[in-house]
């Protein structure tokens, strides 16, 4: 293992802890301001979107509510699914009706429906963000792969405060975040070259 890897497996455990140690009715009201920044951040694209957005999973960002008000104001929604081959894919979905538990645990999407176009803004889970928009997620790289397939995409990262740090150590296959949004703010990182 790497010194970097090593760093990213320490920095994972340490947030990890951080943010299950949130009490639930301030990670609650915490989830209302971010969903609410959120939306606030697309309404000023307007109506009509093609978003990627994930179902949470323990003690991540709420995001089934985000989910719920996208389909509400008419956006085009889809979920990511892991395939056999260990890449995702974006499988559009209708309702939140619409999904079952996958092999990792995470609800996914059923079906083969596809978006309409390319998505316009994909909702990215992670477990630390620095304000350059460097993202550590869970380690195996599913989101890094899936975000390189939509280079243009505007990538949004809901988080909480205790997952924002200084710097993250990244490799070259590791994708960054345009806006990091928390119960207090909206980070705008660096311009990326294809943004």
């Amino acid at each position: 293992m790497s010194d970097v890897q090593q760093a990213k497996r320490e920095l994972r455990s340490c947030i990890l802890a951080a943010r299950k140690a949130i009490p639930s009715h301030i990670a609650e009201a915490d989830c209302e301001r971010i969903l609410r920044r959120i939306l606030d951040l697309l309404s000023s694209w307007g109506g009509g979107l093609r978003v990627v957005a994930y179902l949470s999973i323990g003690s991540e960002v709420r995001t089934a509510p985000l989910c719920r008000a996208l389909l509400a104001r008419g956006h085009e929604l889809a979920l990511p699914r892991i395939d056999s081959k260990g890449g995702m894919s974006a499988v559009a979905i209708a309702s939140l009706e619409a999904v079952s538990a996958g092999p990792m645990g995470v609800m996914e999407p059923i079906g083969d429906a596809a978006l309409s176009a390319p998505p316009e803004v994909i909702i990215v889970p992670g477990v630390a963000f620095s304000s350059d928009g460097e993202r550590l997620g869970r380690g195996k790289g599913y989101y890094d792969r899936f975000l390189q397939q939509w280079p243009a995409a505007l990538r949004v990262a809901p988080a909480f405060e205790c997952q924002l740090v200084e710097r993250i150590p990244t490799e070259p296959h590791d994708e960054p975040v345009d806006r990091i949004v928390t119960p207090r703010r909206l980070i705008h990182a660096p311009d990326r070259p294809d943004r």
